[in-house]
C-alpha cells in the first residue's frame, strides 16, 4: 500500500511545517521584543527632552536675569554720570541733549536673550510634543500587535506592558515663576 517513497514526502512535509512554524515564532517574538523596546525607547526620549528643557530654563533665566541686572546697574551709572555733569537738569542745555542722544551706549543685550530663552522653550517644547506622538504611535502598534492575530498565537497578549497612552499635562517639576529673584 504506501510505500517507503509516501513516507518521507509525508515526513518531509510535516518537517518543513514545523520548521516553518517554529521559524515563523522566532520573527513574531522578535517583532514584539522590537515593538516593546520601541516605546520604552520613545520613553526615555521624553524624558531626556523634559530634563533638557529643564536645564536649558534654568540656564537661560539666569543669563538673561544676571544680563538684566548689568543693564540696570550700567543705565543707573550714566544716569548718575548725567545728573553730576549737569546735562538732564539743564534747561539751557540743549546742545548736551542731542549729544545724549547721539551718545555711544554700551550695547544693551537683555531683549535678544529674551528672545532667545523663547525660542530655545518653543523648540525644546516641539520636540517634547513631537515625542510624546512617536511613544503614542509605538505603544499604539505594540497593542495592536500584542492583542491581535499573530500575537496572540504566540502568548504576546498574556506578556502584554500597559504603558498607557501619554497624556499632555506639564510635569509637576516645571519652571514656574521664573523671573522672580
Amino acid at each position: 500500500m504506501f510505500d517507503k517513497k509516501w513516507f518521507l514526502i509525508i515526513g518531509g512535509v510535516i518537517v518543513a511545517g514545523l520548521l516553518a512554524w517554529f521559524l515563523l515564532s522566532i520573527a513574531i517574538n522578535n517583532t514584539g521584543i522590537s515593538k516593546e523596546e520601541n516605546v520604552r525607547n520613545a520613553a526615555a526620549n521624553i524624558k531626556a527632552q523634559e530634563k533638557a528643557r529643564i536645564d536649558k530654563v534654568a540656564n537661560l533665566v539666569d543669563v538673561v536675569l544676571e544680563y538684566s541686572d548689568y543693564e540696570q546697574k550700567t543705565l543707573l551709572l550714566i544716569v548718575q554720570a548725567r545728573t553730576q555733569d549737569g546735562t538732564i537738569d539743564d534747561y539751557g542745555g540743549a546742545e548736551r541733549n542731542i549729544k545724549v542722544i547721539v551718545e555711544a551706549y554700551p550695547e544693551l543685550k537683555v531683549n535678544q536673550l529674551y528672545q532667545t530663552l523663547m525660542l530655545e522653550l518653543i523648540t525644546i517644547e516641539n520636540r517634547i510634543f513631537e515625542y510624546r506622538q512617536i511613544y503614542n504611535d509605538n505603544f499604539r502598534d505594540y497593542t495592536r500587535f500584542c492583542h491581535q492575530v499573530p500575537g496572540t498565537w504566540f502568548g504576546w497578549d498574556k506578556k502584554f506592558v500597559d504603558f498607557g497612552y501619554l497624556d499632555f499635562d506639564a510635569p509637576s517639576d516645571a519652571p514656574k515663576d521664573l523671573f522672580k529673584k
